[in-house]
Formats: C-alpha cells, structure tokens, sequence
C-alpha cells in the first residue's frame, strides 16, 4: 500500500516538475508589464467614408508586453476586431517605448492588412546610434481580436521606458496613413523596465 502511494504521489508531482523546467527553456516568455485601456474611447474625426461599427474596431483594450526566447520583445494590441484582407479599410498599429528622459527610443509599427510591420531603436549605441528592423511580420490571435509583433532583441531599448500605443482606421491602399477615420490610444501607467536581468 505504502508503494502505491508513493507511486501516485510521485506520478502527481511530474507535471510540476514539468513546467518549471519549462520555464527555463529558450521558448520561454515572462510578461513584462500589461495596462487595461477604457472601452468606448475610439476618437472618431470628421473624415467621411466609413461607418461608425467599422471605426470603433480600434478600441484598445489592452496592451501587453512580453519578453520571448532571447529577450526579444512581444508588443500584443488586443482591440474590438483585428481587419482582415476582405475588409475595405486598413488598421495602423503603433508602440512607442520611450526612456523618461529622452534616448533610447523604440518604436514598432503594423499594418494590419498585409501584416507588414516594422521596428527601430534610435540611441541604440550603434553606428548613427540607430538599429533598424525591417520586414517583420505581425500575427491575428485571440479570435481576431488581438495583434501581436515581436520585435528583434537589437530594436529593444534596454532601459526603463514609457510604453504608449495608437491604433488607427485608415483607407486601405496607397491612401493609408494620410487620411483617418478613427484613432485609440493606449499607455501602460509607470514605467517598464526593459534592462536585462541575467
């Protein structure tokens, strides 16, 4: 009987074990800092072109960062809906992380209908003092209602930061970007500290 228990026990403690050693391994990810945006907030401008229903699928409901793998960063925009390629108006995503007093300055932007996206860093203590990341590609999850970038490790500032974020509706097309119809902003309060810790 005592080796029955013993064997249950020890078969009840293997998941536990499990997961923290999971937790160790590159494809780990630690949530860095994550701010509830209020819903119902979506400015909506006077340009004319698009329902009301379409315009406020850029609420922003929450901002998440999250460090990945090799200490690269996961900026996640969860929003009313995400577009999708069938829809007649593109959604501009933007994060800027910015130190309290100036450099380093990161940035990353995401155009949601083609998932084309981008990222830099100026004060990054390079040549020019500038890391650029092209050519990244975003991800929809979360049912359509999430946008998610990482961003390489080399476009992180590596500092204590502000984060803020925008979300944009715009015309799809060549016309994007110079004409809104609706704009959300979002901040995580406090300052996120994005230094390395090991």
């Amino acid at each position: 009987m005592r080796t029955l228990v013993a064997a249950v026990s020890l078969l009840l403690a293997l998941p536990a074990v499990a997961s923290a050693q999971a937790l160790d391994e590159p494809g780990s990810s630690t949530v860095v800092a994550s701010g509830a945006d209020q819903r119902g907030d979506v400015r909506i401008t006077g340009e004319r072109g698009l329902g009301r229903a379409d315009r406020r699928t850029v609420d922003i409901e929450r901002l998440t960062l999250t460090e990945v793998g090799d200490r690269d960063l996961e900026v996640t925009w969860r929003v009313r809906r995400v577009v999708t390629p069938r829809d007649a108006f593109d959604q501009y995503y933007f994060v800027y992380l910015l130190g309290p007093d100036g450099p380093p300055y990161g940035f990353a932007t995401v155009h949601a209908s083609g998932l084309r996206a981008e990222a830099g860093l100026e004060g990054a203590g390079r040549p020019q003092g500038f890391a650029s990341c092209p050519r990244l590609r975003a991800e929809v999850g979360r049912h359509g209602t999430e946008m998610s970038l990482t961003i390489p490790r080399r476009c992180v500032p590596r500092a204590r930061i502000e984060a803020s974020a925008f979300v944009y509706t715009t015309p799809l097309g060549r016309g994007g970007g110079g004409r809104l119809f609706s704009r959300d902003r979002a901040r995580i309060r406090g300052l996120v500290d994005l230094r390395p810790t090991g």
